[in-house]
């Protein structure tokens, strides 16, 4: 049912109001448990700290390449190289 919901918000769709109403019920019952909140409040914690990494290395590229990354031609991985003009 999560990854569902969060499909269609990566989507840019409208995520229906029952959907969204049937995973809070659940979500309310499950947090009941003390084990349970304390692990999905580590897991959130834990999925703002990656993605504050990931902002901190995609800004760290930017800088080295302000100019952005130039899709590879010859279909590998690799930097193409530049042709010399001397």
């Amino acid at each position: 049912m999560r990854n569902d919901i969060e499909e269609l918000t990566r989507k840019g769709e409208e995520v229906p109001a029952g959907k969204l109403d049937a995973f809070k019920r659940s979500f309310e019952i499950i947090s009941y448990n003390p084990y349970i909140r304390e692990f999905l409040e580590a897991e959130a914690a834990f999925a703002m700290f990656f993605a504050k990494i990931q902002q901190i290395i995609a800004e760290s590229l930017t800088q080295l390449n302000p100019a952005g990354a130039q899709p590879s031609t010859n279909g590998s991985h690799e930097p193409v190289p530049q042709e010399s003009t001397d």
